[in-house]
């Protein structure tokens, strides 16, 4: 009888481990078991090849194993990627949900480390850093978390709004530098020489200094000039101040001479000491106005953003809600068209308003001053030079409208100033 060979397929070692492992729970008990390997969603492995022939044994429940990621509850080691970005690698405390899959667990003191804007969401503001939370999904909407256990990776997508973002030409204060102390002066010198026919002779001069010194953060500065003629000469102090950042505050001390800001009542120069804020302190891409750009993305999505034409700005975005508070600021007038481009490639279009007043500040932003001194006349004025304060506050409290106050006091002198500005 003729004989019949069987050639099998051959298998590579990867295929192997993988029949293995989905075949091991087996021949404790020397019964028989099924192995079936498919490419399903869920397997289904009957748990009745456990049982042994030991009375009151109960049949273990595998139903768990069936499901897509499903695995046992457990601290695990991973890679956390946040919006496709790996941000962080840590231990994570799973546990499972209502349909037998691991969700993570946080503390508030996590999300802050991922960049979650905890103290401006109410559900995570009230509770202590050491406070778990369940489920992230619930308290952000649009958050979505997935554990990918053979890698080890936690996948999370959670909207824009909800994360701090650093606006486009950011510099992180703790990188900022004083300098190196240093003494140094600007001047200018001119001078004239003037002989006529009678014999006679005039002589002019003038020089005009910048003088400063650094020393740490404290910056002096003197403005001085001196004049020079036939009859008389004279040194004058222009201004005379010490200055210094006050990196929490974005804002600069001053004390010594300087002016006012102007910015609600008129300029005027004083003896005294200053808090204002400083745009300089700002990013580039947060000087000036420009507005807030809100939406709303399906899945994770590319934004543009053209004006009369032009692209000024381009970004992706998670799914759910975004913001967009980074636009430079433009000396075109124009509305903004602002584009959606889905995952799938559909696109969704919407205007956003744009003109702009010199007050207008962007929403969310304060500009403050508040000065207290002796008003300094001028050198050949006999005016008064009473004390007083004043404290200036610019707000812009939305895309449209900027609100801002001013107060002026003095011995026999008051002012109030209250107003908005807008846009049409």
């Amino acid at each position: 009888m003729p004989q019949r060979h069987h050639q099998g397929h051959k298998r590579t070692p990867k295929q192997l481990a993988l029949i293995i492992k989905r075949c091991l729970p087996m021949v404790l008990t020397g019964s028989g078991m099924l192995c079936i390997t498919a490419n399903a969603e869920e397997y289904y492995f009957d748990p009745i090849m456990l049982e042994t022939t030991k009375s009151g044994m109960q049949t273990t429940d595998l139903s768990r194993f069936s499901k897509k990621y499903a695995q046992l509850p457990g601290t695990y080691q991973v890679d956390i990627w946040l919006n496709k970005k790996k941000v962080s690698q840590k231990k994570i405390t799973f546990t499972a949900n209502a349909e037998q899959l691991l969700q993570p667990q946080f503390t508030v003191e996590q999300l802050r480390e991922l960049g979650i804007k905890v103290d401006e969401i109410p559900a995570l503001a009230e509770k202590d850093d050491d406070s778990v939370i369940n489920s992230l999904e619930q308290i952000i909407p649009g958050t979505a978390a997935e554990f990918d256990f053979n890698h080890q990776r936690l996948n999370l997508s959670i909207p824009q709004i909800a994360l701090y973002r650093d606006a486009r030409g950011y510099v992180s204060p703790s990188r900022w530098d004083d300098g190196i102390p240093t003494l140094f002066t600007n001047y200018s010198f001119t001078g004239s020489d003037n002989r006529y026919r009678q014999g006679n002779r005039s002589q002019r001069q003038y020089l005009n200094m910048q003088n400063g010194a650094n020393f740490g953060p404290w910056r002096l500065r003197n403005y001085s000039t001196w004049t020079r003629n036939d009859q008389t000469s004279s040194w004058n102090t222009i201004s005379s101040y010490l200055q210094r950042d006050i990196k929490a505050l974005k804002s600069q001390l001053l004390l010594g001479e300087s002016a006012t800001s102007g910015s609600i009542f008129s300029s005027y120069t004083f003896t005294g000491v200053q808090l204002a804020s400083d745009d300089n302190m700002l990013p580039n891409s947060q000087r000036g106005f420009a507005p807030t750009v809100r939406g709303i993305a399906n899945s994770s999505a590319i934004v543009t953003i053209r004006q009369n034409g032009y692209v000024i700005y381009q970004s992706n975005v998670p799914a759910g809600a975004f913001e967009i508070n980074d636009l430079y600021p433009s000396s075109n007038s124009g509305d903004l068209e602002v584009t959606i481009e889905e995952s799938d490639g559909t696109q969704r279009r919407f205007i956003q308003p744009y003109s702009s007043l010199p007050m207008m500040q962007r929403p969310g932003h304060l500009k403050y001053s508040a000065t207290a001194g002796r008003y300094r006349a001028d050198a050949n004025s006999d005016s008064k030079e009473p004390e007083f304060a004043e404290a200036t506050a610019i707000y812009g409290l939305n895309n449209t409208f900027t609100l801002y106050s001013g107060l002026l006091g003095s011995e026999d002198y008051y002012a109030l100033g209250i107003g908005i500005g807008g846009t049409l």
